[in-house]
């Protein structure tokens, strides 16, 4: 796809409504440079004040700029990013701040310098009359937010093959079992959870069904739940482990190694006529699957 650009000279007023003032001042304040205006986003804002009477409360987070310095000495065209049959623009989130502003609104934005800014706006009220919302904006998106997390997330796993159990959960505790951060250490964890002592359970137990509750199926997503499962199967906690393996054949059905374990679950639980069966359904799936002919011939020759 080939995108040309036509450069007009406007002039004020352009938009004949807020928007102008705005215009304006950046192009007293704005040096070299392009910015858009984010047309789409406030007649969306529109809308939403018309529903709402003017009294709404809006979060976005997203790659943007935050101020007319990000945007100084850009390119004279708008940098377009192209993925997977769609494209994308940096938001401008100075711009519709200062929007919110002439409308009466107030408006938190939090420093550019974070890969994923965070913008907050409030209309028919005030941020310093909601001491609650600025608390919890100051401690998850200001003080320490998304990137810098990752930042830390991403130096600590590079050494997944040698963090501890005690390292995972708090790892995973820190990310508030976060369900992309689960699966990174979902092996790991697996492993090392069947060697502590089950004192510890209760509280891995508690995290796995926060992983759960946190959890939304996509269709190109990690198989979550099977990881979930192999968890509780590894803790023996075959009834649980069962639950989420069959949970993860709603959206996986093909995987050998699914039916393997449902099948080994029900082989500890002494109940070999069940295990017989999904073992069976796991060489159905892959008749190459060498542990499940080990093991249904263990079964059948016992």
């Amino acid at each position: 796809m080939n995108i040309n650009f036509l450069f007009h000279k406007v002039g004020l007023p352009y938009y004949h409504n807020e928007l102008d003032d705005i215009l304006n001042y950046y192009r007293e304040n704005f040096n070299q440079g392009s910015f858009l205006v984010p047309v789409g986003a406030i007649s969306s804002l529109d809308r939403l004040r018309a529903l709402s009477d003017n009294r709404l409360f809006f979060i976005s987070a997203d790659k943007a700029f935050c101020s007319l310095q990000e945007m100084a000495g850009s390119d004279d065209k708008p940098h377009i990013v192209f993925h997977d049959g769609c494209f994308s623009l940096m938001a401008n989130f100075d711009f519709i701040g200062r929007y919110i502003q002439k409308l009466g609104g107030d408006v938190v934005l939090n420093p550019g310098y974070s890969e994923l800014p965070i913008f907050l706006c409030v209309l028919g009220q005030s941020f310093c009359n909601l001491p609650e919302t600025t608390m919890v904006n100051y401690q998850f998106n200001q003080h320490f937010d998304v990137s810098d997390f990752l930042n830390v997330k991403n130096k600590i796993v590079a050494d997944i093959d040698n963090l501890t159990f005690q390292e995972i959960i708090g790892i995973l505790k820190f990310s508030y079992w976060d369900t992309e951060v689960f699966m990174l250490l979902a092996t790991r964890f697996g492993d090392l959870v069947g060697h502590v002592s089950s004192a510890y359970y209760p509280e891995v137990q508690i995290g796995l069904e926060e992983v759960y509750k946190n959890y939304y199926h996509l269709q190109e997503n990690n198989n979550v739940l099977f990881s979930i499962g192999y968890v509780y199967h590894s803790m023996r906690n075959f009834c649980k482990a069962i639950l989420y393996y069959e949970r993860s054949l709603v959206y996986i059905n093909n995987f050998s190694n699914t039916y393997l374990n449902i099948g080994l679950c029900h082989y500890y639980s002494k109940s070999n006529t069940e295990a017989v069966r999904y073992l069976e359904c796991a060489l159905l799936i892959d008749p190459d699957n060498e542990y499940a002919k080990e093991w249904l011939g263990k079964i059948l020759n016992f």
